[in-house]
């Protein structure tokens, strides 16, 4: 096939490219034009295919290649993990109904807002989608990961919270094991038991099933940070690695859109990370190229991240929360 295509003159060569091109273009405006829903869904299985490949290759970079789910121990712990947490959810959403309906709401709202704009048309729909992106202070960059499941549901808030499980919590619980994992492999932990008893603890969390069971955002947030952590675990900028480096921006940008407060604690986390890694640098005599590596990253990166968010951070920084919570409650 490749020595047919370069037989042809390159006149009929142009003209195919030209013609193929014309093609996808056409393709897209059709689509978003008169297919939003299924835009929508294009863009939610970008979402998920996104992020569990990156959870994957932080895992493998920071474990090794029989991480995860090659890890008999590790599909045990996991399934457990998953099983007693949809367990208990499901009790509470449909027989306890304990739902904190504030919280529900307001992202189960978001959800009718996305199903509803796309299914205007696809343009209608990527101009309300951006601006809640670049814009607002409660992002719907959750839900873009529910929607291809809540379109095939009643549109119940219950519904709505099993989809976030489905779509959101899936790979943060993976992230989170793979994290336990890591710390099993430095601490040379090899008790078959190790991770199965982290992925019962991990269903049973106070802290995580409470966010999961007031409908908030928090716990996707877990999913970039058990990628952070992994990507970051045994990186000293010795030399830049493109791959773990766009993962680690790409894991932050998704961070800070997840929840506004995460960027209390990647100010936090970078900081205290800068201070670790140089201070090695220090001691393996690595100073100037650790520290011009780190600068190069990390001035990429607030170029990437403050440029598409400066109007959020402006929104912030404009926005008395005093009064709006003081008014709330």
């Amino acid at each position: 096939l490749v020595q047919f295509w370069n037989s042809l003159p390159l006149a009929i060569r142009c003209l195919v490219l030209g013609t193929g091109v014309l093609g996808v273009i056409v393709t897209g405006g059709v689509i978003t034009a008169y297919g939003g829903i299924l835009l929508l869904f294009i863009i939610t299985l970008l979402c998920l295919g996104l992020t569990w490949y990156l959870v994957v290759y932080a895992g493998k970079k920071a474990i090794g290649p029989q991480s995860g789910w090659k890890n008999k121990n590790f599909r045990i712990a996991y399934l457990i993990s998953i099983g007693v947490a949809f367990a208990l959810l499901a009790g509470l959403i449909f027989y306890r109904r304990t739902l904190y309906m504030d919280d529900y709401i307001n992202y189960w709202s978001k959800q009718d807002l996305l199903r509803s704009s796309f299914g205007t048309n696809g343009f209608y729909g990527m101009s309300v989608l951006l601006d809640n992106l670049l814009r607002a202070d409660y992002k719907v960059f959750s839900n873009l990961f529910v929607s291809i499941f809540y379109q095939f549901t009643d549109h119940s808030i219950q519904a709505f919270m099993i989809c976030m499980f489905l779509g959101c919590l899936l790979p943060a619980w993976y992230a989170v094991l793979l994290v336990a994992e890591k710390i099993g492999q430095v601490l040379e932990t090899r008790h078959p038991l190790y991770l199965p008893a982290a992925g019962l603890m991990l269903g049973l969390w106070p802290l995580l099933m409470n966010p999961i069971t007031h409908a908030m955002p928090d716990a996707q947030g877990l999913t970039f940070l058990g990628i952070i952590f992994l990507l970051c675990w045994d990186y000293r900028f010795e030399k830049l690695e493109p791959g773990r480096l766009l993962g680690i921006f790409a894991a932050t940008f998704c961070l800070i859109i997840t929840r506004r407060w995460y960027m209390y604690l990647v100010v936090g986390f970078y900081a205290w990370y800068s201070l670790l890694v140089l201070a090695g640098a220090v001691r393996n005599r690595r100073f100037g190229r650790t520290l011009g590596n780190m600068a190069i990253f990390g001035g990429i990166s607030l170029v990437g991240i403050l440029g598409p968010l400066c109007l959020t951070f402006l929104n912030i920084l404009s926005t008395d929360y005093g009064d709006v919570y003081g008014a709330y409650y």
